[in-house]
């Protein structure tokens, strides 16, 4: 048998969830085979990098040229607007410093990870790229504690409404080949592969 372990997104990735890696070792102990994920962590990986955050830039002034070329606004045009409108001054120094505040929080030696004023100003840095991720998937709201949207999940037809590539910032890497990891070694039972 083969099993994969995934830890969706999105919470605190500073904070490994031991529950993954605590039953990766219990199965593997009893002969299983396990492919353990940190999904939540891959995906801020991807996400949280300047040529990403350069895009979401792009996409951010894409909606607020729409929107300015609309003769009126409706209410969520309006709120849409002021948030698009929040993430401006975050998009010319966030993209250039997102990459150097992740390896503040990957630090190894601890040295810059322990230092209050570079840490401190890492995660300001990430959470202002968050705020970008969110302002260019909006009404999205994605940070270090949670992923909140108003979108739907009552039927399957909903659910793939607003799963589509333009809400959802993940879908590149939920999809092959950014999922290839189990595309290749796809989980197996007695049964034969998984569906």
């Amino acid at each position: 048998m083969k099993v994969a372990l995934i830890y969706p997104p999105t919470c605190d990735p500073t904070s490994p969830y031991l529950s993954v890696p605590t039953l990766t070792a219990y199965l593997r102990s009893h002969g299983i085979e396990v492919i353990p994920i940190d999904a939540n962590v891959e995906v801020h990986e991807r996400l949280l990098r300047g040529a990403v955050l350069h895009e979401m830039a792009g996409r951010i002034a894409d909606r607020l040229v729409r929107l300015e070329l609309k003769s009126s606004l409706g209410h969520a045009d309006q709120l849409l607007y002021g948030r698009l409108w929040e993430v401006m001054p975050d998009l010319d120094w966030v993209p250039k410093a997102i990459e150097d505040a992740v390896a503040v929080l990957r630090d190894r030696s601890g040295a810059r990870f322990y230092d209050p004023g570079q840490y401190e100003q890492a995660v300001q840095t990430i959470q202002a790229g968050l705020r970008i991720i969110s302002a260019a998937y909006s009404p999205l709201i994605m940070d270090f504690s949670g992923y909140r949207t108003p979108f739907s999940t009552l039927t399957p037809q909903q659910i793939r409404a607003d799963s589509q590539p333009d809400k959802n910032p993940f879908h590149e890497w939920t999809v092959p080949p950014g999922y290839g990891r189990l595309s290749a070694a796809p989980p197996q039972s007695d049964r034969g592969p998984s569906p």
